[in-house]
């Protein structure tokens, strides 16, 4: 195990999101790990054990990647906060 493995992005919407948006940039999360935790109405954590590793990609990558699919596909801008658990 390395040190990519304990990763946590912080993620937050605009405050100004829809709801259902913000649900569609959970749904997003959910399919690069599993564990997704929702903070406020805006933001969420998301563990990345072993993300790194199936998706083959640093941490940084990952979080470009989500940023464009959460942009392309719903068009909401998120930025990402990434640290070490």
């Amino acid at each position: 195990m390395n040190d990519r493995d304990h990763v946590v992005w912080h993620v937050r919407c605009h405050p100004q999101t829809p709801p259902d948006a913000y649900r569609h940039v959970l749904d997003l999360a959910a399919e690069f790990t599993p564990v997704v935790q929702a903070l406020s109405p805006t933001a969420f954590l998301a563990q990345l054990r072993g993300a790194t590793r199936v998706f083959s990609e640093a941490p940084r990558r990952l979080a470009q990647r989500f940023q464009l699919q959460a942009l392309a596909e719903y068009g909401v801008r998120v930025h990402i906060g990434i640290a070490d658990t």
